[in-house]
């Protein structure tokens, strides 16, 4: 023990070294390790969770933290939606990927060129061709 106190900082870069890997039950741990230990947990440390879940491609579990961000009183921003775009992107959940968009649209953030990639990117990997275009043209 070094003596050192662990800060928010801290935690998150060990929660992004676990999400980088993959390992979503990981940053999941290391998230409620932090609050066991009195230390904030914010946005970045919630959008990192769910990025976790993006390289398993699983949907649910991007959707259960987005979920669980908002209980906790935080804000999500365009990164989290992105993230959970990107993961339905990955699952080939093309509708999801879409409704997540629209719920973007409707949070009254602006999406930005990765909300309308990883969308495009969705329908890409599904097949779905036409919708592909769609959304580019959409994003013009």
């Amino acid at each position: 023990d070094s003596g050192v106190v662990p800060k928010t900082v801290c935690y998150n870069l060990l929660i992004n070294v676990h999400a980088r890997s993959g390992d979503a039950q990981e940053a999941v741990r290391q998230l409620k390790e932090m609050r066991r230990s009195g230390y904030p947990v914010d946005r970045v440390t919630y959008n990192t969770v769910i990025k976790a879940f993006t390289r398993n491609g699983d949907v649910e579990g991007a959707e259960r933290w987005f979920a669980e961000m908002k209980e906790a009183g935080i804000e999500p921003d365009v990164v989290s939606y992105n993230a959970v775009i990107s993961t339905c992107a990955r699952a080939r959940e093309v509708d999801k990927a879409e409704a997540w968009l629209r719920q973007l649209f409707a949070s009254g953030l602006r999406a930005d060129v990765v909300s309308y990639c990883m969308t495009i990117d969705a329908c890409a990997r599904a097949g779905e061709a036409l919708r592909a275009e769609q959304w580019l043209l959409r994003m013009e």
